[in-house]
């Protein structure tokens, strides 16, 4: 494949896609498609040039994925409202409440006085006439956020977002030790995006 820069002018790539993706986290709310949607292109076409680049640069685009996920990982969501049915979750289990026994609209209903479960939260969720659908793993996660930071959302949320990214970086070592034998290159391109 033809380059696209030349070998010193490469770090302009992962700069491009850092502030492409940053700023669709940072600069717009989900309603604004067709201002990130170029955005997303950008960042897309990055991403489609580094992987089809020889295996030598796997660690600067590894090193790329890594730095582009902690600078997200302070971010609160905006093009997703699930955090506060996570958050929903959570709590309940820190107030030993199975969440999967009733739906969000019976606590308030029935105005049971659960710390941290309140209408302010309970506006918030998407689907409040739906049970839970989060699987176990996902619901012990938002129980420790909670438990963690009982009353702070952004807090629940970091802690949510540092199991996300702890497992990321988990699954790259391990398949780092497991397919040695194979173009470890392209499984390391795919954590970039």
């Amino acid at each position: 494949m033809r380059k696209l820069l030349p070998d010193h002018l490469v770090w302009i790539l992962p700069v491009l896609f850092l502030f492409s993706l940053a700023s669709v986290a940072y600069g717009f709310k989900r309603t604004d498609f067709w201002q990130y949607f170029p955005l997303f292109i950008l960042s897309f076409s990055i991403y489609i040039y580094a992987i089809r680049q020889p295996s030598t640069n796997w660690k600067f685009w590894l090193w790329t994925g890594v730095i582009t996920r902690f600078c997200l990982l302070f971010h609160f969501p905006n093009l997703s409202d699930d955090i506060y049915r996570f958050i929903w979750d959570g709590r309940l289990w820190v107030n030993g409440i199975h969440p999967f026994e009733a739906l969000p609209s019976y606590y308030i209903q029935q105005d049971l006085n659960i710390p941290s479960i309140d209408t302010t939260l309970y506006n918030q969720l998407n689907s409040p006439e739906y049970f839970t659908i989060y699987p176990p793993v996902a619901q012990f996660i938002f129980f420790i956020a909670c438990w963690i930071f009982p009353n702070s959302i952004f807090g629940s949320m970091l802690v949510m977002k540092s199991f996300l990214f702890a497992f990321e970086c988990g699954t790259i070592i391990y398949f780092q030790n497991c397919c040695k034998n194979m173009n470890f290159h392209l499984i390391i391109h795919s954590f970039t995006l």
